[in-house]
């Protein structure tokens, strides 16, 4: 009987202030919510996490509605805001989990010393995280933060070829000086200090043409430099007779 003096208490009109403050949220959602962040793919996450927890209340109240229709013998109220934000958020969370990992991986990969760099690690590394992303739903894949996400991990994976570049044994100081002057981005070469964080932070796949050209001079000037190393050395153990 409490129960029952309890849900006459709630106004018919409150299914529809309920259905209206729905409607005005998934406006919110779909402007200021983790869909609408562009590239900020940080931001999505905070972003989720807040949207997701006014969503939970929305989900709450429309239990409470629910049980209410339900014990009068009423047909229950269907929301197809309530629906479409159920889907959405399930995207979401699919999407950011798999950036907060592959954040998390490629945070680790960045702790690498240069001349410890195993690049097959990193190639099988972000291949795991793709075929995760391939796996979804097409229409998880198809929501434009999804796209966006994917882009990110494909431009990690096509620089991945230009460290392989980078480790060839031809490029010098010079060269490296030369990469930073066309970059303008700095770091400091110390062996024992210089890790993958720094490259990561250079966005390779911006400068694979630079990256490209200062790779094909090293080994050519190297080329030169060994042929007349070979050529001193052919002179040098030459004897000449003097007549």
């Amino acid at each position: 009987v409490a129960v029952q003096q309890h849900v006459t208490a709630i106004p018919p009109p409150q299914l529809a202030k309920f259905n209206a403050d729905l409607s005005e949220f998934r406006e919110k959602f779909l402007l200021e919510g983790p869909g609408a962040v562009g590239y900020d793919l940080d931001k999505g996450i905070t972003q989720q996490k807040v949207f997701k927890e006014l969503f939970e209340k929305y989900q709450i109240e429309r239990q409470e509605l629910a049980n209410a229709e339900k014990l009068f013998g009423l047909q229950i109220s269907m929301y197809p805001d309530m629906i479409s934000l159920e889907a959405d958020m399930h995207g979401y969370d699919l999407i950011y989990s798999l950036y907060a990992d592959q954040k998390k991986g490629q945070e680790e990969w960045s702790q690498t010393l240069w001349a410890n760099l195993n690049i097959s690690v990193l190639s099988e590394g972000i291949e795991v995280f793709l075929k995760r992303l391939r796996k979804f739903p097409k229409k998880i894949r198809a929501m434009g933060i999804c796209n966006i996400l994917e882009a990110k991990m494909k431009e990690f994976k096509d620089s991945i070829p230009l460290f392989q570049d980078l480790k060839n044994d031809a490029l010098r100081e010079r060269h490296w000086k030369k990469l930073m002057e066309l970059t303008s981005k700095n770091f400091e070469m110390n062996p024992d200090t210089f890790t993958l964080d720094q490259l990561f932070a250079m966005e390779l796949h911006n400068f694979s043409d630079v990256i490209a050209d200062i790779t094909t001079s090293a080994v050519k000037e190297l080329s030169i430099e060994n042929g007349l190393k070979d050529i001193i050395e052919v002179w040098n153990g030459t004897k000449f007779n003097v007549l």
